[in-house]
C-alpha cells in the first residue's frame, strides 16, 4: 500500500514538472516577443523617415524648375512690355517720300494698301522697336531714334552677364502702355523675380551673356523686322 502510494505521488510530480514551463523559458520567450516588436517599430520608422525623406526630395525639384515666360500670368507679362515700349518709332524711310492724297497705284503703300510710315507716334507707349538705334532722312530733315530699354540697359557696357541684365532690367521704369491690363505705375513697377528670370531665359537661351548688337538682333525676330504691339506680344509669348 506505502508502495502503491509512493508511485502516485512520484507520477504526480513528474506531470507537474512537464505541464508547468520553467520560469527561464518564459521569459525568454517574452524577451523574444518583446525583441521582434522593437524591430518591427524601427524597421516602421526608418521606412516612414525614407518615405518622407523621398517625398521632401521630389517637392525641392519640383519647386526650382525655372518659370517660363509663356506661363507668366498677363499681369506679369504686361509688367515686361511696360518696361520695353516706346511712344515712338521709326518705320519705313520711303514713307516719308509720300504725299497721302490717295494716289492711284501709289507706290508707298503695302499689299494690304495702307500707307507706308516713316514714323509713328502714339500718347503711351505702344511699340517694342525692332532696334537698338535707327536713323534716316537728311541734314535738315533728320530722324533719329533709340529703343528707351535698350539704350538705357547697355549704356554703360555693350555686353551684360545674365545677372547684370536681370538686376538692370528689373530697375527701368514702367510705364502704362497701349493695351493690356490696366496696371497702376506703383503696380507694374513692382515685377516678380521669377518674371524677370524668365524673361531672361527667354531671351539668352543657354549664354551666360549678351551684347547690345546680338539683343538687337534677336529683337528684329520676333516680328520679321516691325515694332510689337501688345496683341504681338502676347502671340509671341503663346
Amino acid at each position: 500500500m506505502k508502495l502503491n502510494l509512493c508511485i502516485f505521488i512520484a507520477i504526480v510530480a513528474s506531470i507537474d514538472a512537464f505541464s508547468i514551463p520553467p520560469p527561464i523559458f518564459s521569459s525568454a520567450r517574452a524577451l523574444s516577443s518583446s525583441a521582434w516588436s522593437a524591430a518591427s517599430s524601427v524597421d516602421s520608422r526608418q521606412f516612414r523617415r525614407s518615405r518622407d525623406l523621398s517625398s521632401s526630395a521630389q517637392t525641392d525639384a519640383s519647386s526650382v524648375v525655372p518659370t517660363s515666360l509663356q506661363s507668366l500670368d498677363v499681369k506679369e507679362k504686361a509688367k515686361i512690355f511696360g518696361r520695353m515700349a516706346d511712344k515712338y518709332i521709326l518705320l519705313d524711310e520711303s514713307g516719308g517720300d509720300c504725299c497721302y492724297s490717295g494716289c492711284k497705284d501709289c507706290e508707298y503703300r503695302d499689299e494690304d494698301g495702307s500707307y507706308k510710315m516713316a514714323e509713328m507716334l502714339a500718347a503711351r507707349p505702344k511699340w517694342i522697336v525692332p532696334y537698338f538705334r535707327r536713323s534716316f532722312g537728311s541734314a535738315s530733315g533728320l530722324k533719329d531714334h533709340s529703343s528707351k530699354w535698350m539704350s538705357t540697359l547697355f549704356s554703360s557696357s555693350p555686353k551684360l552677364t545674365r545677372s547684370t541684365f536681370a538686376a538692370e532690367f528689373k530697375q527701368l521704369e514702367y510705364y502704362q502702355p497701349l493695351g493690356g491690363p490696366y496696371l497702376s505705375i506703383p503696380d507694374g513697377t513692382d515685377i516678380n523675380d521669377d518674371s524677370v528670370d524668365a524673361f531672361v531665359e527667354f531671351l539668352f537661351g543657354d549664354e551666360n551673356e549678351i551684347s547690345k548688337k546680338k539683343c538687337e538682333n534677336i529683337v528684329l525676330t520676333w516680328k520679321n523686322g516691325e515694332g510689337l504691339v501688345w496683341n504681338d506680344w502676347v502671340k509671341l509669348l503663346e
